[in-house]
């Protein structure tokens, strides 16, 4: 059993990264909306398994819309990763 579980969620738009719900293992699952233009959201899972380890922390891409690869590295280069979505 995990002592501590959160899941955030990511949305990149064309106007940058924006945050979207924390989501603890205390809480019901979030019922915000995404950013009506998204074109990628992205999920970073932290489980900590006891006190006493360190953080697992796991980037998983959840949905993408119809932007070209090329697209989504282009606003990648242009707007940087918040922290948490870096390894």
């Amino acid at each position: 059993m995990a002592v501590d579980r959160t899941e955030q969620e990511f949305h990149l738009t064309p106007k940058g990264w924006v945050r979207g719900p924390l989501i603890t293992m205390f809480d019901a699952k979030s019922t915000e909306k995404p950013p009506d233009d998204r074109v990628l959201t992205i999920k970073v899972s932290t489980v900590q398994t006891s006190r006493f380890s360190p953080d697992e922390k796991s980037v998983k891409e959840t949905w993408r819309g119809t932007a070209s690869d090329e697209e989504i590295e282009e606003l990648k280069t242009k707007f940087r990763a918040p922290r948490d979505i870096e390894d």
